[in-house]
């Protein structure tokens, strides 16, 4: 005689993972039980190992796995099954039982901008801009880590976000600023790494900007001149940056 215990009922599990239940199989008979030929009859369930036959003596229990495992095909529906194994129990051939779950879509998370470009930002000034990160999986999604990489990473920083999950069909929010400490443009990737779907890239960009004056003499001589009369000189200011120059005053020392 063939008794057993199984808690078939899976419950809600992501899709290309898996679950696992188990069945324990027990002979209360007075003669050897002999079961084979285990089998499912939805390809989502499994029988968890390689044993295709399994003798009980009296009294004796063995215990099974059986695995939940839904595709992408399987997701956001209630599955079923039923594991059936063959025995030589009159009053029990084939044993079956039901088995069920929910396949959940897996996370789908992506980035609103892969590009974000700054334009021009004050040397030693910053600007910042947000971005969003939204699921429309079926399962939380992961952040494991975020961080800037490139040669001109310093000339950026993320914020407000941190290691955090990604709740299904929410958006979280992530700040990004420039704060250039050179004139000229720079470069970097915002990389934010997923538990599930790798890793999230941005590709970030400012040119910094500032004014840079030059005078054409550091020394001005001015040779005798007659009371009375005027002679003049010329210094030539020129503005060798990349921003405007305001020259606001004009004194003379001494």
């Amino acid at each position: 005689t063939v008794t057993s215990q199984l808690n078939g009922s899976f419950g809600p599990v992501r899709a290309e993972s898996s679950a696992v239940r188990r069945l324990t199989l027990s002979n209360t008979g007075n003669d050897t039980l002999r079961l084979s030929n285990l089998r499912t009859t939805n390809d989502a369930f499994s029988i968890v190992g390689s044993q295709t036959s399994i003798n009980l003596t009296t009294g004796e229990s063995t215990t099974i796995g059986v695995s939940f495992a839904p595709d992408s095909q399987v997701t956001d529906v209630d599955v079923s099954g039923t594991v059936q194994i063959t025995t030589n129990d009159p009053n029990t051939d084939p044993f079956t039982r039901t088995v069920s779950g929910e396949g959940l879509a897996p996370p789908d998370v992506s980035l609103n901008q892969t590009t974000v470009e700054f334009d021009t930002v004050a040397v030693e000034s910053t600007d910042t801009k947000t971005l969003s990160i939204s699921n429309d999986g079926g399962v939380s999604a992961n952040i494991t880590s975020i961080q800037i990489a490139g040669a001109d990473a310093t000339a950026f920083d993320a914020r407000g976000l941190g290691t955090v999950s990604v709740a299904p069909g929410a958006e979280e929010s992530l700040t990004v600023e420039a704060a250039p400490t050179v004139t000229g443009s720079a470069t970097a990737t915002l990389e934010i790494t997923t538990e599930t779907q790798g890793t999230l890239t941005a590709t970030l960009g400012v040119t910094g900007t500032e004014p840079d004056i030059e005078v054409s003499t550091q020394t001005l001589t001015i040779d005798r001149t007659r009371l009375g009369a005027t002679t003049t000189e010329e210094i030539q200011i020129t503005n060798t940056g990349n921003a405007p120059l305001n020259v606001s005053e004009i004194q003379l020392v001494n």
